[in-house]
């Protein structure tokens, strides 16, 4: 009986050794999971970007950029990192001061790069310290591009020259109507070829599976005569209109960069649009005249009134 209980009691502590050296082993194996993850995440240790401190100034009338320069401290308000909600009137200008301090770059590193996700501006202007002035970069337009080299697929790109390093000052000056976001980050030159590379894929993607789907619906309407198609049709169009204005490219194409000079009246215009190709697409899809006459004459007549808006 004694030899019983010993051997069980043997078989239990082996069990119990077992099963913590293989959870010891499970946890190593986890913690070389992440540590290899984060190494993937962060493959550059050396060049890491500089914190930015971001202060927003809104002057009550006009400033330039010198006086801007002048201003104490105290006259911007400081925000935390990240996308800055700003709302103006057509032609009011809104100061944002970005403080770092900026790290030179290896002999075989590219410049540095303050970027700026697209953003509905009429003008964003980076100023830098030049002796006593401000020397500003040539200026950016959400609605007018004009192959400004700031402009990029997903974004703006203002390169900092090489000598600027150690703690500096930048002003931003941004002119929008309405509410528009901007977020400033700090990347490398190298960084930004690889953002633009993506928005690049991701554009052209969506762009390119649209126009699929308009080619498809349109041999679906010549070969069918369906009435349904025809509003499908109108659908993509529109679709494929308004994202192309609110993303900012097109009025960077050939023969539609017209359509700028209405600027966010003219993406409210396509907006409307796209409305009233929804409830038209959606109304003929649902087959309303049979089940639900009544809310059908309804939705036939909503499409009136965001083209007349339009």
């Amino acid at each position: 009986m004694d030899g019983v209980v010993h051997e069980r009691m043997q078989r239990l502590m082996t069990d119990a050794t077992a099963r913590n050296c293989a959870r010891s082993s499970t946890t190593a194996w986890t913690r070389w999971l992440v540590l290899l993850l984060l190494m993937l995440a962060c493959p550059s240790f050396a060049q890491l970007a500089p914190a930015l401190k971001i202060g927003i100034y809104e002057p009550g009338g006009a400033v330039s950029p010198h006086e801007a320069g002048q201003l104490s401290r105290f006259a911007f308000r400081e925000v935390p990192p990240g996308p800055i909600q700003l709302d103006s009137e057509a032609g009011e200008v809104r100061w944002l001061r970005v403080r770092m301090d900026l790290p030179a770059l290896a002999a075989d590193d590219t410049r540095w790069v303050l970027w700026f996700d697209r953003a509905r501006v009429d003008r964003l202007v980076l100023h830098w310290p030049d002796g006593s002035m401000l020397a500003a970069i040539p200026p950016v337009d959400f609605f007018m591009p004009d192959g400004a080299e700031a402009v990029h697929a997903g974004g703006y790109g203002f390169t900092i020259p090489r000598g600027l390093t150690g703690p500096i000052t930048l002003y931003v000056e941004a002119v929008g109507q309405g509410s528009f976001n901007l977020y400033p980050r700090l990347q490398t030159e190298t960084d930004v070829v690889a953002l633009d590379r993506n928005a690049v894929v991701v554009f052209t993607a969506v762009y390119t599976g649209l126009i699929l789907l308009l080619l498809i619906g349109m041999g679906m309407y010549i070969a069918l005569r369906d009435r349904l198609y025809l509003y499908y049709l109108i659908y993509l169009g529109a679709l494929l209109a308004f994202l192309l204005a609110n993303n900012g490219h097109l009025y960077a194409l050939p023969w539609f960069e017209w359509w700028g000079h209405w600027r966010t009246l003219g993406l409210y215009a396509l907006a409307n649009v796209l409305a009233a190709a929804t409830v038209l697409l959606a109304r003929g899809f649902a087959g309303l005249p049979r089940s639900a006459s009544g809310v059908d004459r309804l939705l036939a007549l909503f499409p009136a009134v965001p083209l007349t808006l339009s």
